[in-house]
């Protein structure tokens, strides 16, 4: 994990920095994303965002812009003490494709209110995503982690857009809903991780247009499917992720 903007291999890395020059064009089009309103994964394995929390449902699509994915560091204070406040003391983020960077190249930071102790770098990945449909279509919102299961679940998403790059590079934004899984930690019981779950592909200038008589209609986005089932043996079946209302 301290090496997580090495993206498992040099080559997958290869495929996506072979596009950078052909979606420049696109990329110089994108709106500026600063200031947006942070998404962030609870504890309680919802996904929310903003200063009111508002609730994103697993039923909501959203796409992630491909382009904006970035890797790097992001170095915090880890003050003693329930309920202390943190500080970011900086970040260090380079795009997706570009040459990664390491911890050993970073400066160091100090804490002058925790006895001038050293504060660590952590693993960062970031994205812009815009929800598609649901009571909050057409917001832009920001996501940033350094959580072990955020970053899992973003190089889990990079990998699946590595695949479609080389499957159709006409679409290359995934569509996903945002959900959740859980397992038990031995320490602290049920512990949730956020997921995407991809359900269709569309190009960096959104869904493509479809002519329905004699009128252009915008292509609606792939249904998915019912939600897997496990079946516990005894006719009772059991959803396999958490739905919420």
């Amino acid at each position: 994990m301290n090496e997580v903007v090495d993206m498992k291999s040099s080559g997958a890395l290869a495929a996506v920095r072979a596009l950078k020059g052909n979606l420049k064009r696109v990329q110089m089009q994108l709106p500026d994303t600063q200031g947006a309103p942070y998404l962030r994964f609870l504890q309680d394995g919802n996904w929310v965002f903003g200063q009111d929390n508002e609730e994103v449902l697993t039923e909501d699509l959203a796409a992630i812009n491909t382009l904006s994915i970035r890797t790097g560091w992001s170095c915090w204070t880890d003050r003693p003490g329930k309920g202390v406040k943190n500080e970011n003391l900086g970040e260090s983020m380079v795009p997706l494709g570009s040459d990664p960077l390491t911890r050993e190249t970073l400066p160091v930071h100090r804490d002058p209110k925790n006895n001038n102790a050293v504060c660590e770098w952590r693993a960062q990945i970031s994205a812009d995503v815009k929800f598609l449909s649901g009571p909050h279509k057409g917001t832009q919102v920001h996501y940033k982690t350094t959580s072990i299961g955020g970053i899992n679940a973003m190089r889990v998403l990079v990998d699946q857009i590595i695949l479609q790059v080389d499957e159709d590079p006409g679409n290359i934004v995934p569509v996903v809903h945002l959900d959740g899984d859980h397992y038990n930690h031995k320490a602290y019981g049920r512990t949730y991780t956020p997921v995407f779950r991809v359900v269709d592909w569309i190009p960096m200038d959104g869904p493509a247009p479809v002519a329905v008589a004699g009128v252009i209609e915008e292509k609606p986005l792939a249904t998915p499917v019912a939600d897997d089932v496990i079946d516990d043996g005894e006719g009772a079946e059991e959803p396999r992720r958490r739905r919420r209302r």
